[in-house]
């Protein structure tokens, strides 16, 4: 179930109306083509849609990991109290049933799976948290272009040098 997507860039972008398909995590892109600002907000919410699912997918994955971590805690648990022997213990107490339990096999792979969902889990609240950032790019890029943000450079009438005049004024041509 380890999904490769670090670095969160677009391997391919795939259009979910039109295929009919739902949006993998894989199909998330977060550099936004600044000649086609429209066609990023129209995919913003599949992609934010497809990060939260994934997210909410590896929370599950997270429960189940946890629970599983308990219920395989619970049964070592009550195996070393019923064979103490099978586990090296002269005393059966509470230090040394946990301590029994953190070193069998079953606990130690149970406990990796946790870690490992935890860590898939932060990827995805990593990739919702970085769908927000583009949001927020997405909205200062359209307000930039909406202020002709791109558009070549205009002089105002005030910055404009005054032209010389290469005739003679009026005022000028009286005196001569």
């Amino acid at each position: 179930m380890k999904q490769e997507w670090r670095g969160l860039l677009p391997r391919a972008m795939k259009r979910a109306d039109k295929k009919g398909i739902a949006m993998e995590v894989e199909d998330i892109k977060l550099k936004i083509d600044l000649l086609k600002l429209h066609k990023e907000w129209c995919d913003q919410p599949e992609f934010v849609h497809a990060a939260s699912s994934h997210l909410a997918k590896c929370s599950e994955t997270v429960d189940k990991a946890k629970a599983n971590l308990e219920l395989t805690e619970a049964r070592i648990s009550s195996e070393v109290r019923k064979f103490p022997s099978n586990y090296d213990l002269d005393k059966v107490t509470e230090a040394s049933i946990r301590s029994a339990i953190v070193q069998t096999e079953d606990y130690q792979q149970a406990n990796l799976a946790l870690i490992s969902a935890k860590r898939e889990e932060a990827e995805a609240k990593a990739l919702c948290n970085a769908l927000e950032n583009r949001k927020k790019s997405l909205e200062n890029l359209v307000v930039l272009h909406g202020r002709d943000y791109y558009s070549e450079p205009k002089a105002k009438q005030q910055d404009r040098p005054k032209r010389r005049r290469t005739y003679e004024s009026p005022k000028e041509r009286k005196t001569t």
